[in-house]
């Protein structure tokens, strides 16, 4: 709501806005409420379905009163609706991005199964070359490495848990920071307002001024806290996940090491034991080619959809964001950034699952495998679609970066709008620590500060293409 609030800062000044005026206010009231909502079901058995469904409802409600008015003029109130239409635009990207985090989960889980079946058939091809003269050197050469690599991936995942623990307790006191901020400026407001009924009447205006801008600080502190509480909720289950990951992995090294002594025990197998774990292998093979293709299918169709439901939902916001009006170009700038930001952290998670399957795909197709071929086919339309998603990620976070340096500001906060914006160009997307998320500190924008007095910041324009 911080750009909701901009957006009316600016043209609260300004004569009534008709029709236009009374969709803005109508879209605030509704996109407050539905903020409200949120914040009382977070955490609780009541954050459930129907309690999502109400907000997108609220956010698709409060778009189709502003819908009519985005583009249709440049009166302030016309500009508001384009900047109110972005911030619900990225509202129902949320809900879309929420999905997308469950369905890139349930992929995690799916490719270490596939990694698993992945070690039934090590351990039955093993075992099928089993006989009197059976030298299970190159076996364990084998399976080897695939320990080498369950190793490295226990390894690469438990140093994210590590990043991920290290982000939390941050997030934990950043909260705790801003909501013993936001109590000192509430007292310090009520603390001025005894002094003002106290007070000469001469003085009265400017103690009432201190006691709106303490409690505008507490707001804005505590808006902040809310918004890392938020953070801190998506980041937490990954945390978790990753652990229940660790767990997994070292249950199938210790597979891996059963097989090991199972290939030493079967050097004196006899042949109908060799030819029956060649019919299992056999089998797990299939079962592998079957897995892998739904794995595949679940990227490229599922995953495809619910991201290409997100970015149309989050290019919409950048069109609605560029059709603003002059009075309310700060504001839209902002808004289009966030767009910008977020489509790029969308297409860099894209790029993350398709290059995941892909190095997965290519280990495989680099197998004794009878569709050895088929896997590495895949493998590489995975590794082209990850190549093309990381080149979107880019183009989307240089996006962001104009658009922030788009924004007029005061020169202390120009100078931080700009670092933003040098390291959204200066950071490639794979490196890129979910740059601009909730912990940023928030940037004010004075609606009536002078055009002239704040910088050489150019206007954004429209860019629907996130760049």
């Amino acid at each position: 709501m911080i750009l909701a609030g901009l957006a009316l800062a600016n043209v609260s000044a300004c004569g009534r806005g008709g029709e236009a005026e009374t969709a803005v206010f109508e879209a605030s009231v509704i996109l407050k409420t539905g903020a409200e909502t949120d914040v009382a079901t977070r955490g609780s058995n009541s954050a459930s379905d129907s309690a999502v469904d109400f907000r997108v409802r609220r956010l698709e409600e409060a778009l189709a009163k502003l819908s009519p008015h985005v583009g249709a003029g440049d009166s302030p109130y016309e500009g508001a609706a384009a900047v109110l239409a972005a911030v619900a635009q990225n509202g129902l990207a949320i809900e879309d991005e929420a999905r997308i985090i469950t369905q890139m989960r349930e992929l995690d889980n799916r490719m270490t199964v596939l990694r698993g079946v992945l070690g039934e058939w090590w351990k039955y091809r093993a075992v099928s070359e089993a006989s009197l003269t059976f030298d299970p050197k190159d076996s364990v050469e084998e399976l080897n490495q695939l320990t080498t690599i369950l190793q490295d991936d226990v390894e690469q995942i438990s140093k994210s848990k590590a990043l991920l623990d290290e982000k939390i307790a941050s997030l934990r006191a950043q909260i705790d920071e801003a909501m013993a901020q936001g109590d000192s400026e509430r007292t310090e407001a009520s603390r001025v307002q005894l002094e003002s009924n106290r007070a000469d009447p001469t003085a009265v205006p400017e103690l009432a001024e201190r006691v709106r801008e303490h409690t505008r600080r507490a707001d804005s502190y505590e808006f902040q806290a809310q918004r890392l509480r938020t953070r801190l909720s998506q980041i937490e289950p990954d945390a978790e996940e990753k652990a229940k990951h660790i767990e997994r992995l070292q249950t199938q090294l210790r597979l891996l090491e059963e097989s090991r002594q199972q290939i030493a025990d079967r050097v004196r197998t006899s042949a109908d034991d060799a030819a029956a774990a060649r019919r299992a292998a056999s089998k797990t093979e299939a079962t592998l080619l079957e897995q892998g293709g739904a794995l595949n299918d679940a990227v490229v169709n599922d995953l495809g959809e619910l991201a290409s439901n997100a970015e149309r939902r989050l290019r919409s916001a950048i069109t609605a964001a560029g059709q603003a009006s002059d009075a309310t170009r700060d504001s839209a700038n902002l808004a289009k950034a966030s767009a910008q930001h977020r489509l790029g952290d969308l297409h860099t998670s894209v790029a993350n699952a398709h290059e995941s399957l892909s190095d997965l795909f290519a280990y495989m197709g680099s197998l004794a495998l009878e569709n050895a071929s088929r896997f590495r086919e895949l493998g590489e339309a995975r590794k082209a679609s990850g190549e093309q998603a990381r080149q979107s990620a880019k183009d989307a976070y240089a996006g962001a970066a104009r658009s922030l340096r788009g924004v007029r500001v005061r020169t202390d906060a120009k100078d931080a709008l700009n670092a933003l914006a040098d390291q959204l160009e200066g950071v490639e997307p794979e490196s890129l620590d979910e740059f601009g998320s909730d912990e940023m500190e928030p940037i004010e924008v004075d609606p009536e500060a002078d055009p002239d007095a704040m910088g050489d910041a150019a206007p954004e324009p429209d860019d629907g293409d996130g760049g």
